[in-house]
């Protein structure tokens, strides 16, 4: 689960298909599970996420992201590393403009979790996931 809150950073420009906008998010992980050889339990924050709104479209609008956060976990992940641990991370997905003040959103996103070196090993853990959302506009 996380919650997101973005703000458009510039007007449409671009030409054709490439016409969009910059979008600057921050996310919150408030509840974030991983099952190893145990169950974990953990949290943390996307404070850079810079998202790319191919807006040509108006019912259907792709968008491509990357960013990075932090992770604090209750057990070290991978396992016999560390508790605190950096994210880049990088995906894509589309808004359907179903309703007049909010969107569906569906995504993957490719997500790996690396201590960056401070601690040895650094094996990291990479995974791709997939997510549904909706999303409110002002």
């Amino acid at each position: 689960m996380q919650l997101r809150w973005g703000r458009v950073l510039t007007a449409p420009h671009g030409p054709g298909v490439l016409r969009g906008t910059l979008e600057y998010a921050f996310e919150v992980v408030p509840a974030f599970v991983m099952v190893q050889s145990e169950t974990l339990f953990g949290g943390g924050v996307n404070p850079l996420l810079l998202q790319y709104n191919f807006t040509r479209g108006r019912r259907f609008v792709p968008f491509l992201q990357a960013g990075g956060g932090l992770l604090f976990t209750t057990q070290d992940v991978p396992a016999g590393t560390a508790q605190f641990n950096f994210t880049p991370q990088g995906g894509a997905g589309i808004y359907w403009n179903h309703w007049e003040r909010a969107s569906a959103v569906f995504g993957v996103r490719y997500h790996h979790i690396s201590n960056a070196g401070r601690i040895r090993p650094n094996p990291g853990h990479n995974a791709l996931y997939f997510y549904t959302g909706i999303s409110w506009w002002r």
